[in-house]
């Protein structure tokens, strides 16, 4: 598990309490804290551990349980996930979990727990990983960010108009995407040392759900749920007709596995899988007579 750090512990009064949490880790049958207790008259504050002279009290806080089976919740990070949190993973199996902050696992989610030194840490909007598992952040009002170690980072934000609320991130080796609500959607194939505004056409200011097709084909959505394509990397644009059937109300996802199907997550729990040349396809819905809006997202 993970300790959070307390409000002040350098010094205190007589009669002065210390406040933190401890969550307990998720598949540790025991689990164990060590509080220490050192005198101000040997402790040297900010002179590291190797200063300190042998503590003056300690105590050991112990507990116990068994894993459950099946589906468990996981444990480390925020309990007030919003439902379009993300998680992605890093070249070696690592997940990190994208909801404002960061959090990551290294035990295939049992165990989460917040990544240090993210800019603007609280309002990340979205990161990917390109091969090499170096790590794009975009955040919510101040634009794109690139780190190789996860504690340097970069900003990478040359050209843009007005990066704020961004509405779709896409990263790969050769090429970087962005597209924010009033600005968008740019390009970058210098790592972001300059982003280039890609002219899609049509109605519409927004863009959403950049994707690469295994064939080269960009894809993204409008706002007014069109399907979009280029088949030469964001230059030129076609739209698609979709049948309503496929695009239900509004989209809430669109992915593209390694064989080229398309999923689109929409209105009405709905999950549509087309074929990437006719367009056409099977739909799923998922929707229960209980609930004002269901989507079908991550």
């Amino acid at each position: 598990g993970w300790v959070s750090t307390a409000s002040s512990f350098q010094q205190l009064n007589a009669g002065d309490s210390i406040s933190i949490n401890w969550s307990l880790g998720c598949d540790y049958t025991n689990q164990q804290i060590t509080c220490l207790l050192y005198s101000d008259s040997i402790i040297y504050p900010g002179a590291g551990a190797g200063f300190y002279s042998q503590t003056s009290d300690s105590i050991n806080i112990g507990a116990t349980g068994v894993k459950p089976s099946g589906w468990c919740k996981s444990c480390g990070f925020d309990n007030n996930l919003s439902y379009n949190s993300k998680i992605i993973a890093d070249g070696n199996g690592n997940l990190y979990l994208i909801n404002g902050k960061i959090f990551s696992s290294q035990d295939g989610g049992y165990n989460w727990y917040p990544l240090q030194n993210i800019p603007h840490n609280g309002e990340v909007a979205d990161a990917g990983f390109n091969s090499r598992n170096e790590l794009y952040i975009v955040t919510q009002n101040s634009g794109v960010f690139y780190s190789k170690d996860l504690n340097n980072w970069t900003p990478l934000n040359n050209g843009f108009i007005q990066p704020q609320t961004p509405t779709a991130f896409f990263i790969e080796d050769t090429a970087l995407f962005v597209s924010y609500y009033f600005d968008g959607p740019y390009i970058s194939t210098d790592n972001g040392n300059f982003w280039r505004k890609m002219l899609v056409g049509g109605n519409s200011q927004r863009f959403y759900y950049i994707n690469r097709h295994p064939d080269g084909r960009l894809m993204l959505f409008d706002d007014w749920n069109t399907l979009k394509q280029s088949s030469d990397n964001g230059k030129t644009w076609n739209e698609i007709f979709l049948d309503y059937k496929y695009a239900n109300y509004s989209i809430y996802d669109f992915k593209i596995d390694k064989s080229g199907q398309l999923y689109i997550g929409s209105g009405d729990a709905t999950l549509a899988i087309l074929d990437p040349h006719s367009f056409q396809g099977t739909v799923h819905t998922y929707y229960q007579w209980n609930a004002s809006l269901q989507t079908v997202n991550n």
